[in-house]
């Protein structure tokens, strides 16, 4: 893989992470008929980010093929927030939930294999 759809694979999982944290912060922030300034940030972030991501996965759209793409965006996309899960909001997961994302993981793993070549 070059170096430019490492990058641009990088960017859209930090955006596409970003955007769903600041979705998740819009989402527990109350009373939905009161919109205060942070609120309004929150989901104006979100909406941000989610563009960024999907214009940033267009363009490595152009480096690699699609199936590859979103396995490997989406792959890094779902392990920051899981992790961000844990430390930022407090998650919590019970061992089936590890050993089903542990599956997920060598899966998502399979279905690339050869993504990085």
């Amino acid at each position: 893989m070059s170096p430019l759809s490492i990058t641009l694979l990088i960017m859209a999982i930090i955006a596409n992470a970003l955007a769903s944290i600041l979705l998740k912060k819009f989402s527990t922030q109350g009373d939905a008929s009161h919109l205060s300034m942070s609120t309004l940030l929150h989901l104006g972030g979100s909406v941000f980010f989610y563009g960024l991501a999907f214009l940033v996965y267009a363009a490595l759209l152009k480096t690699l093929p699609v199936s590859k793409a979103y396995t490997l965006m989406t792959f890094g996309a779902q392990t920051a927030l899981i992790v961000c899960g844990i430390f930022f909001f407090d998650e919590k997961y019970s061992m089936t939930a590890w050993i089903g994302l542990g599956l997920v993981v060598v899966g998502l793993l399979l279905v690339s294999k050869g993504a990085l070549q």
